[in-house]
């Protein structure tokens, strides 16, 4: 399986988020995550944004061997 990086794609920042929701279980103690949504946000751009998966042997400046 490849991995893989989400990226803004406007700048190529990774400084990204999602918007989502949790509940609270009190089982785990812990807030747990319920669902994530399309909205997006860079924190780099400063604007909503449109994600995009590289792998992450595609980066901008990544070097490769032969």
């Amino acid at each position: 399986m490849t991995k893989i990086t989400i990226r803004c794609g406007n700048c190529g920042g990774d400084n990204v988020m999602r918007d989502a929701w949790a509940t609270w279980d009190d089982a785990s103690q812990s807030w747990v995550l319920g669902n994530v949504f399309d909205a997006a946000f860079c924190n780099d751009c400063e604007a909503d944004a449109t994600l995009v998966e590289r792998p992450i042997n595609d980066q901008p400046g990544a070097v490769r061997c032969s």
